[in-house]
């Protein structure tokens, strides 16, 4: 018989196998993840006789903007082991995630990966919301206002972000700590945090170089200077094509993520840094 609980520090191995089962990530990203994050963070688990055979992650964002006065829960790697599907485990796994946001009085966020989540959470409760756009460019030659970019501290990086996104109409916030864990994190992958100065603002960008294109996980910048931006960075990393992830713009493709109110209607975006989990 299935049985739920929060994760217990006995549990932590073998979540750290079901984690790799389901998802492939190396053991070393895996074993920082629990880390850091089991202290920090709500686990949700299913379990038959010794074995963990299910769970989920909730993990706390600090909600902003005109209509989240109040915090979010992000919904993050929900895996139950192949030969226990069919059974309503994961069902249970977000009735138990949706009881705890509630008591908190806080907003289940998530991402599904492909559209048949999207019909699976719907019956949860789960509505669609436009999470972010993405914009793109490709390398000009061309001459450019002047950009001084140099390295950025989480601390510097949060100010800068609450700056430009702190008026959005929905946004999460990581706390200092996490941000920095997750940033440091990223440069350990290979990737980078930026200050970008021009004559009209202090920027900020997150990011990584994957052969000739740039993946930006994030851009804190006004708008009107967002393709100055693109150039300044391609110009840098010698890069010939740059990809980005912005808040929600009608004019540019839309990626779409999900959910669940605690109480009152849907907003009509959301956004905080996808990648930096």
């Amino acid at each position: 018989m299935i049985q739920y609980q929060h994760a217990a520090a006995p549990q932590l191995a073998q979540l750290e196998q079901l984690w790799h089962s389901v998802f492939g990530d190396t053991p070393a990203f895996i074993h920082a993840f629990y880390q850091y994050w089991y202290p920090r963070s709500i686990i949700l688990t299913a379990i038959d006789g010794a074995e963990t055979v299910g769970m989920l992650h909730l993990l706390p964002l600090e909600g902003a903007g005109r209509e989240a006065p109040h915090n979010l829960i992000y919904c993050y790697a929900c895996a139950v082991r192949p030969d226990q599907r069919g059974q309503g485990i994961c069902t249970e796994l977000f009735r138990q995630a949706a009881a705890i946001a509630q008591r908190r009085k806080a907003d289940l966020l998530l991402v599904p990966a492909n559209q048949q989540l999207v019909i699976l959470y719907e019956r949860y409760g789960f509505r669609t919301v436009p999470f972010y756009s993405a914009a793109a460019a490709e390398c000009r030659q061309a001459s450019l206002p002047r950009t001084v970019i140099t390295e950025l501290e989480p601390s510097a990086y949060a100010a800068v972000r609450q700056r430009f996104f702190g008026k959005l109409p929905y946004t999460g916030f990581w706390d200092p700590e996490t941000l920095r864990f997750a940033m440091d994190d990223l440069k350990e992958c290979g990737g980078f945090a930026l200050r970008m100065q021009t004559e009209e603002e202090t920027c900020a960008v997150l990011g990584t170089c994957r052969g000739d294109t740039l993946d930006l996980t994030e851009l804190a910048a006004p708008a009107a200077l967002r393709d100055t931006l693109f150039q300044a960075l391609m110009h840098r990393f010698g890069c010939g094509r740059l990809e980005c992830r912005v808040p929600f713009d009608p004019s540019l493709p839309c990626r779409s993520g999900m959910i669940l109110p605690h109480g009152g209607s849907v907003p009509e975006s959301c956004w905080f840094p996808l990648d930096l989990l």
